[in-house]
């Protein structure tokens, strides 16, 4: 055997015995050499891996148990499509007392219906049955295996003379990634690498793909989403919770509602252990500005979120992007093992390999312009480019090499063709092997799957409510800064308006000094709105990544996010009215202090969901921030403030009627001035007087305050339809 063959793991020596010995017959690759060949003569870096506090059989995992156990892989026995390929022996060989406990465990990937509690899925078994205490006959963990055929995928692009033309990203793309193994794709920048990821996660509209990607044998339909985690290049993760909170929550959104809770939180310990994050399962995400987990933890934090309810299929944006070497490989090392010893399909992106991650991949994809230059096994990358005749130098890494050719190629006459050519004569044969090994009664199963038993979302409307606004809460709560500045604010101004406006007398002054007040007091809830926005954009991108993956519903996540912030405003509202109402002068009576203090509540939930609403559509803080002031300034210039509904030009009403401060400042001023029924201001005039002149008519206070609800409604509504239909994370 050679030693590429002694570098495999002790999982793929038992599936790829027979591949072995026919390559001990064949001459040994040379793989840059000496550097590389010592390298590779060292054996691969195994992860650590901890015994989790069920070792050998976790019995916890969407639709069934999971093995934590390095002798007793994630494997169900033998199918058609999950066998190891060209095993000698398998599980059901042993004798019922030495069976693996994971080969009970029937996971069908029925996240939604079928999954029971471990202690309800013991069944009476015959002691003559070779099936071990607890296993269905004929139970199989049903992997996946994907083929990629011919795929095309074409945009249109403006040109100078604003004429559209198409221009390919993906020109004929053949693949295939089977179970077990990491496929990783490669190439420069520009090569597509990204495309083709989001074309496997289903975020291009299958309408604008041409060729198919098969899964199974069987061509992809949207229920793939509900098997597979995307984990993109950005890690977006909410700063203020912990490590182990952030999979909670996961958790709990992931898994089905009758998983219990003590079975999601074995789960979340399970992977913290997996992932190698249990010195930092305590403390804090973090971001750039607060101190939290390190960078390679954050990542395999991202994958952790994405692994939560164990997808068999796993794609990778770029998972070392950004990390030093050591934690670049704790990422590569943490998928190898997932890969091999939980029999998963995994794809990923990734930019110039070192020495020691290639060791740990099983197959390369290598993309130009759109087109493949080579893909297969890592180690028969030589023989392709001899071929070619372009023989590997000494003390050289495989793939740079292979991108520095492909890069010297493109500049001769006939380009890419020479390679493209190459590869296709050699791809057909791969592909047909991938799924012809995928045999009738496979894709049965996984029709079935598609058509019967798939649900879109793991659990129900109330509890991804209940979910989403704990984790809103958490968030917001321990965002100290949002806190403190809001709340500093409304101290403060109410501060210096009591030092200008206290006790104001019954006269002209003491009217426009009213004003004054009432006007300022809303201006400021309004304007402090916008410091929420940064937290609102995080979330829109989170809600992006997690909805896309089937997370929850969209209106779920609306509907939280308006309900978790009333508390706060209402404190905001409360405090306000009692710093502020009673020192200045307003009327003292009950009903009059009760009516303040609920405009005030309204007019910070209108610009919150004001706020909200455009963080919704806005691409970035910056245009967000402008289109915030800009709208609430034109708002407040066309209060009533400054000339009244009569003095207005009749084209510039319909902002008037549209403002958020028109409707709290009538209402708040026919509050003072209605409680004091007959009071003579100035010269014999009345309150009755006042509101006719100021406000050009009579005020129906009852009305405006519907009409406020209104608002908070319709701004919500918009909201959630943005979030629903514009924020969407699919490419046409």
């Amino acid at each position: 055997m050679t030693r590429a063959g002694e570098k495999r793991s002790v999982a793929e020596d038992s599936s790829h015995s027979e591949t072995e010995r026919s390559d001990a017959d064949s001459p040994r690759p040379r793989w840059g050499r000496r550097s590389f060949r010592r390298a590779r003569d060292k054996p691969p870096s195994e992860p650590q891996v901890v015994p989790s506090p069920y070792d050998v059989c976790t019995s916890v995992v969407i639709g069934a148990a999971i093995c934590e156990s390095p002798e007793h892989p994630h494997f169900d026995g033998p199918s058609d499509a999950a066998a190891p390929r060209n095993s000698s022996s398998t599980s059901e060989d042993l004798p019922a007392w030495k069976s693996s406990p994971c080969d009970s465990m029937n996971v069908n990937l029925d996240y939604s219906s079928t999954w029971t509690e471990p202690s309800k899925q013991l069944t009476t078994v015959n002691s003559n049955s070779t099936d071990p205490p607890g296993k269905t006959p004929g139970s199989r963990r049903l992997v996946y295996d994907l083929v990629v055929q011919n795929l095309t995928y074409k945009v249109s692009i403006r040109a100078a003379a604003k004429e559209e033309k198409k221009k390919t990203l993906l020109d004929g793309v053949n693949a295939k990634a089977r179970n077990s193994e990491i496929l990783a794709i490669m190439g420069r920048s520009g090569s597509s690498k990204t495309t083709l990821l989001d074309a496997l996660a289903g975020h291009i509209d299958a309408n604008s793909l041409e060729g198919s990607i098969l899964v199974n044998g069987v061509k992809m339909e949207d229920g793939l989403k509900s098997i597979s985690g995307y984990v993109t290049q950005e890690d977006y993760l909410f700063p203020m919770l912990t490590t182990e909170e952030t999979l909670l929550f996961s958790a709990k959104l992931r898994l089905p509602s009758k998983v219990s809770a003590s079975a999601k939180r074995k789960r979340v310990q399970a992977l913290i252990q997996e992932l190698g994050l249990a010195s930092c399962a305590h403390t804090r995400v973090g971001n750039e500005k607060i101190r939290g987990i390190s960078g390679g933890e954050r990542r395999r934090l991202s994958i952790g979120v994405d692994l939560i309810h164990d997808p068999p299929v796993i794609l990778l944006d770029e998972p070392t992007s950004g990390l030093d070497s050591t934690s670049a490989l704790q990422v590569i090392e943490t998928l190898h093992n997932l890969a091999v010893r939980r029999r998963h399909t995994i794809v990923m992106t990734v930019h110039q390999p070192s020495f020691r991650i290639l060791e740990l991949i099983h197959n390369i994809l290598v993309l130009a312009k759109g087109h493949v230059m080579y893909h297969g096994p890592v180690e028969k990358m030589v023989d392709h480019f001899n071929a070619l005749n372009c023989p590997v130098p000494d003390h050289i890494n495989v793939v740079e090499f292979a991108l520095d050719t492909i890069a010297e190629f493109e500049k001769r006459p006939e380009g890419l063709q020479t390679l493209i050519a190459l590869q296709k004569s050699r791809a057909s044969h791969e592909v047909e092997d991938v799924l012809n090994s995928n045999t009738t009664e496979t894709k049965k199963r996984y029709q079935f799957y598609n058509m019967k038993r798939r649900r879109k979302y793991a659990t129900s409307f109330a509890s991804e409510l209940w979910v989403l606004s704990q984790r809103n809460f958490c968030n917001i709560f321990r965002t100290h800064t949002l806190f403190l500045t809001r709340v500093g604010l409304t101290i403060l101004t109410s501060l210096i308006l009591i030092s200008l406006f206290s006790k104001s007398p019954i006269s002209e002054k003491g009217l426009q000094q009213r004003q004054t007040f009432l006007i300022f007091t809303i201006a400021i809830m309004v304007f402090t709105s916008t410091e929420a926005l940064p937290i609102f954009l995080l979330e829109r991108q989170i809600l992006v990544r997690e909805k896309s993956r089937g997370a929850y519903r969209t209106s779920s996540y609306a509907v939280a996010h308006s309900l978790v912030v009333l508390p706060f405003l209402l404190f905001l509202a409360i405090l306000c009215t009692c710093m502020s109402y009673f020192a200045v002068g307003l009327v003292w009576k009950w009903n009059a202090v009760l009516f303040f203090l609920m405009v005030i509540f309204l007019v910070l939930t209108m610009s919150n969901a004001f706020v909200a609403c455009v963080s919704a559509v806005a691409p970035n803080f910056t245009v967000a921030l402008g289109v915030v002031g800009g709208i609430s300034a034109y708002m407040f210039l066309f209060s009533g403030f400054f000339m009244n509904r009569k003095e207005i030009p009749w084209y510039w009403l319909w902002i008037h009627y549209a403002s958020l401060f028109k409707y709290s400042y009538e209402s708040l001023l026919a509050n003072e001035l209605t409680n004091r029924y007959g009071t003579v201001w100035y010269f014999s005039v009345t309150s009755e007087d006042i509101i006719d002149k100021l406000l050009g008519g009579k005020v129906n206070q009852t009305l405006n305050l519907w009409i406020m609800v209104a608002f908070v409604v319709g701004y919500r509504l918009i909201f959630y339809l943005a979030l629903r239909f514009y924020s969407r994370s699919l490419r046409k």
